[in-house]
């Protein structure tokens, strides 16, 4: 038996194309000569997949099957496939291409299942003072501002805190909770809230709030023939997820909101980085005016790196960790490129 994992990346126009062997998993099941008795008419096999690749650039944990692409001139393609195959042959070794051997190969799927090292923290209380939530260590505030031009009088700016568990680590099967909260001048409030949903929960048509999770697959055709400095990374960004919003309270200069974001079902597995190709994973909160420059409020756009993970998190389930000081060191790994 012989287990083969691949990753092949190419560039469509140009024609690069890099190509990494990521296992190559040999077992003999029965040999002539070796093994006592003619071969039986089945034969039961178990091969572990190792838990690593390595190449020139150095050492990565064996990703999961995936596929990608980004059409057009420049675009790519990036596969991860992994396949077992059966082969009989009359020599020693095992050589598919001979005549002297026989082989039946099918693909299979690789999801590595992981875990966050800490559950989602209780839902923020609301208090009577701006920022109109009750903070607490396990939330993380995102901040950012918007600018506010009431008619008659000066520019405002309204502070807006995007809170996410500070982990930042979710399952792709959970819905991911997060809060709101906007300060600012009373007039200033006034002018943002059109645009925002309302305390129902129900969108106005003119609300400009969305929640989204992003993600950005990367892919470096680098090679021997081209100068140094060329820029040779080619990325897609692809919508993977939505969030709900619904407004949760008010006061004389705060406003908060809270919701809850779903992946797409189709998602099977979390960002990683292997050889060339690169997967990315963030939380994107933005505010999208019909006219930004000139209107009553400014745009917004907040970019948050996140790590989704296969499973939810147990105190008692033999899945690997991805705790959140380990997390951290991998969102700040992650990087993102402008998108």
């Amino acid at each position: 038996m012989q287990i083969e994992g691949s990753l092949k990346l190419k560039e469509i126009g140009e024609g690069g194309t890099n190509t990494y062997v990521l296992c190559n998993e040999i077992v003999h099941l029965w040999r002539k000569g070796v093994d006592a008795g003619p071969c039986p008419s089945s034969l039961a096999f178990s091969v572990p997949l190792p838990t690593s690749f390595s190449d020139e650039k150095g050492s990565y944990p064996l990703p999961p099957t995936y596929e990608a692409h980004l059409t057009g001139l420049p675009g790519f393609t990036a596969n991860v496939d992994y396949a077992v195959t059966a082969v009989a042959s009359k020599t020693k070794n095992i050589v598919l291409s001979t005549i002297s051997s026989m082989s039946v190969s099918t693909p299979f799927i690789y999801y590595p299942r992981t875990r966050p090292g800490s559950p989602i923290p209780p839902a923020l209380l609301s208090m009577s003072s701006a920022p109109g939530l009750r903070e607490t260590a396990e939330w993380k505030p995102h901040t950012g501002t918007i600018v506010a031009r009431p008619p008659g009088v000066n520019a405002a700016d309204v502070t807006v805190r995007f809170y996410l568990p500070k982990s930042q680590v979710f399952c792709l099967t959970r819905a991911i909770p997060f809060h709101i909260s906007f300060t600012g001048s009373a007039v200033a409030l006034a002018t943002l809230l059109p645009f925002m949903p309302s305390r129902n929960g129900q969108a106005l048509s003119k609300s400009c709030a969305s929640i989204r999770v992003l993600r950005q697959s990367s892919v470096d055709v680098r090679n021997d023939y081209q100068p140094v400095g060329t820029n040779t990374e080619l990325w897609r960004v692809f919508n993977i997820g939505e969030g709900s919003i619904h407004r949760t309270g008010d006061g004389r200069d705060w406003l908060t909101f809270s919701g809850e974001i779903l992946v797409n079902p189709d998602v099977n597995v979390g960002g990683f980085k292997a050889g060339g190709l690169w997967v990315k994973d963030c939380i994107v909160f933005s505010m999208t005016p019909p006219d930004s420059l000139k209107g009553p409020i400014g745009d917004l756009r907040l970019v948050v790196p996140v790590r989704l993970v296969t499973d939810p998190w147990t105190s008692a389930a033999y899945v690997p960790e991805v705790s959140p000081a380990h997390s951290e060191d991998a969102i700040d790994e992650l990087a993102y490129s402008p998108i």
